[in-house]
């Protein structure tokens, strides 16, 4: 089971919860994995354990009953006082092959609904009998299913996308999603492939092109007004060959505030941005962005590398496991935390030593501090007293961090 199939079933399983509590909750297992990494996806299942464990805690915790089994048949009429004795035993054999019956159906449905494989959260677009009573279930992960092309002319024809706002048109090599107006976050995880983000001021809706990646591998889940969370591509090793190109168009009106990216294996290119928070997860690859300023700005990366011309944010936090981060120009107005495993991260603070305050732990890794080296550091140690606080920690790898003046 991977985590979207977990998630989904998850979220199937908490329908009876009022919503703001289920998208609450669902938030919750959701940071677990993304806490997790990839690499850690079964063993967080494991210490989560199975949707039906986890839905059954929350469910109990919330105050939520179970949903009220269906009621039995009423009892037939009690014969009437004189019956003939072999009517009474006639209805009292029909009942307990009624009886039976019942159990049978009921022990039977239980069953089914017990080895029966959850079906999967990637699903096309479904036509609905109108005549048929639709079962209110609770909004899991979804895919757009390819757009069928018109019997009459032949052209694609416009699919509806299960998010609402969204629409998707084109062929099966290059499609379109049409995201709506007003995107204030947007959260992409991208498989293996080449993202592009584009800042457009004469666009109206924000739009995501896709080529060379079939559709099924498209899932959207709109999370509130103006949220919409994608995932593009597989993370599966069997799939990882499947390389294809996005490009992100959002209207260049201020109205993105949150971009949250997770990039598996291939490449992000950002343009200069200003948001509230920006949010790069990268396991490969590489992520290339422009001049960026936000409230929050967070970096981590596993084994890929990170390069920007400047952040300029209230607080940044950059991490490496074994990969690189490097900014030409940092300028954090009140808190900077790098840390590095393995890996090399390089920046350029704006202003001197003295605006600044470091918190600096080490093992066997080297820290360069505005030209004087520190190795092999077993105790935390303190330098100056600015306004700004920067904390570091080197494990194996190394930090240099310079000052522009």
């Amino acid at each position: 089971m991977t985590k979207y199939e977990y998630l989904a079933e998850l979220e199937r399983l908490l329908a009876a919860l009022p919503e703001q509590e289920r998208r609450d909750a669902m938030n919750y297992y959701e940071e677990y994995f993304v806490s997790a990494g990839p690499e850690k996806e079964a063993e967080a299942i494991r210490e989560l354990g199975t949707p039906q464990q986890a839905a059954q805690k929350i469910l109990e915790e919330a105050g939520v009953a179970d949903a009220p089994a269906p009621e039995a048949p009423q009892a037939a009429p009690a014969a009437k006082k004189g019956l003939p004795a072999a009517a009474k035993v006639a209805l009292a054999v029909a009942g307990a092959l009624a009886a039976v019956v019942l159990l049978a159906v009921l022990l039977g449905g239980a069953l089914f609904a017990n080895i029966a494989p959850a079906q999967s959260s990637v699903q096309g677009i479904e036509q609905n009998d109108p005549s048929a009573t639709a079962t209110p279930q609770a909004p899991a992960v979804q895919s757009t299913a390819p757009p069928a092309a018109s019997a009459e002319s032949g052209a694609p024809a416009t699919a509806q996308a299960p998010v609402s706002g969204q629409t998707v048109t084109g062929t099966a090599g290059e499609w379109q999603v049409t995201l709506g107006s007003g995107l204030y976050k947007f959260d992409l995880e991208l498989g293996c492939g080449d993202l592009q983000v584009v800042l457009d001021p004469n666009a109206a809706q924000s739009t995501l092109l896709v080529q060379g990646l079939d559709q099924s591998q498209y899932q959207s889940r709109e999370e509130d007004f103006g949220e919409i969370k994608v995932v593009l591509g597989s993370r599966a090793r069997q799939q990882s060959d499947q390389r294809f190109t996005a490009t992100l168009t959002v209207p260049d009106d201020g109205a993105l505030q949150e971009l949250d990216l997770s990039l598996n294996a291939g490449s992000i290119t950002l343009p200069d941005l200003t948001l509230d928070e920006l949010d790069v997860e990268l396991n490969a690859g590489d992520v290339t962005a422009g001049n960026v300023t936000a409230r929050n700005i967070s970096v981590e990366t596993n084994a890929g590398n990170f390069t920007a011309a400047s952040l300029n944010g209230d607080e940044v936090s950059l991490e490496t496991n074994a990969g690189s981060i490097e900014a030409a120009q940092v300028q954090p107005g009140r808190e900077l935390e790098v840390s590095t495993h393995a890996g090399n991260v390089t920046v350029a603070l704006t202003g001197t030593l003295a605006d600044y305050n470091l918190e600096a732990e080490g093992r066997a890794g080297t820290l360069t501090y505005d030209g004087a080296v520190y190795s092999g550091l077993t105790n935390t140690f303190r330098l100056g007293s600015g306004p700004v606080h920067i904390e570091t920690e080197v494990a194996a790898g190394q930090i240099t961090v310079s000052f522009l003046g």
